[in-house]
């Protein structure tokens, strides 16, 4: 019997060629597949960096956390029934549901340097559940029991939705996104999302600003170019004191505000140097202990925020930041409400309430006689 071990080992038996060139194949398409899905099939996205979701003629850019800013305890305290109003409810009737709780982030941008005009503004709303088909029938049943229509257009090759009787437009952007405004911000929007035009990003100055600023939880953040005409116009609007002059020497401003508790408010303005960015705040210093020199000043919220503001120069920025708590917050917010809401006008009395004039007491050679048949 033959002892060597080869004779002990038992055969491995063989894969034919054709099976295992399938196995090899159905493996190559699976990973080719995966690949061209992720490459070609998955929807794009819209960028969670705001200042890249907005064309580069931008001038000022706001961004707010929608949804962390309706849901915050203290923003819902503050503002009472006012985020319950009635025509949300009636949106949320007409829909069947809060389209703003689909809204996780809202960028506004402001193209242009009009005499502080605001006619090219557009919007970009982000939200994982936005861009679907039951968001455009809310939005026509809403227009519609309003009294109003719409109709649908292409803007650069998308799918849009147009105002009947106005200019406002509407279209979705990438998977995730929502764009509306007059249709030449609609379509810069589109064609930045396309990469057919660069993004606010690219822009030095605002970029530099909102990264100053938008570090950390911050639910709100503006930044802003603040062209020649705008500057001049500011002027004239607050007043003729020469201090004020300054502002003319501002070249951007941002802002940025968390609301989660309380109020936290910074304000940045970036001027034309570091010496007139000291002057900026020491004039507000000025201006400051101006309006507290009577006492019962700081018994007021307004004053005891504007006691509590911090004023810095950095640099080339005049720097301004506040913390206030709920209750301060409140008294401030108030304050103001009250401050701006114009008195009621005392309604005329009915003519039932008119005081009337007495008769006069007929005199003697007025005697009333009966008149002769």
């Amino acid at each position: 019997m033959p002892s060597s071990a080869s004779s002990r080992v038992s055969p491995r038996p063989r894969i034919d060629a054709g099976p295992r060139r399938g196995l090899y194949a159905l493996g190559a398409i699976g990973v080719a597949a995966v690949v061209a899905l992720l490459v070609f099939g998955m929807p794009k996205r819209l960028s969670d960096e705001p200042l890249r979701t907005v064309p580069d003629d931008a001038v000022a850019v706001l961004s707010v956390r929608v949804h962390d800013v309706l849901h915050a305890r203290f923003v819902r305290d503050l503002a009472g029934g006012a985020l319950d109003d009635a025509g949300m409810s009636r949106v949320r009737e007409v829909c069947g549901f809060d389209p703003l709780d689909r809204v996780e982030t809202a960028t506004v941008f402001v193209s242009g340097d009009e005499d502080l005009g605001l006619d090219h503004v557009g919007f970009v709303a982000r939200g994982p559940r936005l861009a679907s088909e039951d968001l455009v029938r809310c939005v026509k049943r809403a227009v519609e029991s309003d009294g109003g229509g719409m109709r649908e257009v292409r803007i650069e090759g998308e799918r849009a939705i147009a105002s009947a009787s106005g200019s406002s437009r509407a279209a979705f952007v990438g998977s995730d996104g929502v764009t509306g405004g007059s249709e030449p911000s609609v379509a810069a929007v589109l064609r930045t999302f396309h990469g057919d035009q660069r993004s606010a990003d690219g822009d030095a100055l605002l970029h530099e600003l909102w990264q100053k600023l938008a570090s950390g939880s911050r639910d709100a953040v503006l930044v802003a170019h603040v062209p020649s005409r705008w500057r001049a116009a500011l002027v004239r609007r607050i007043g003729d004191d020469p201090r004020l002059a300054l502002l003319t020497r501002v070249r951007a401003v941002g802002l940025s505000a968390s609301v989660a508790t309380g109020a936290s408010v910074s304000v940045l303005l970036r001027t034309d140097g570091s010496d007139t960015a000291r002057d900026l705040v020491e004039t507000a210093r000025a201006l400051r202990r101006d309006a507290l020199s009577n006492p019962l000043a700081t018994l007021t919220p307004a004053g005891r925020a504007l006691a509590g503001v911090r004023l810095e120069a950095e640099g080339a920025d005049a720097v301004a930041a506040v913390d206030l708590d709920a209750d301060e917050a409140r008294a401030l917010y108030t304050a103001v409400v009250r401050a701006l809401t114009p008195e009621p006008e005392e309604d005329a009395p009915h003519e039932e309430q008119l005081p009337r004039a007495p008769e006069p007491e007929p005199q003697p050679d007025e005697t009333l006689r009966p008149a002769r048949p």
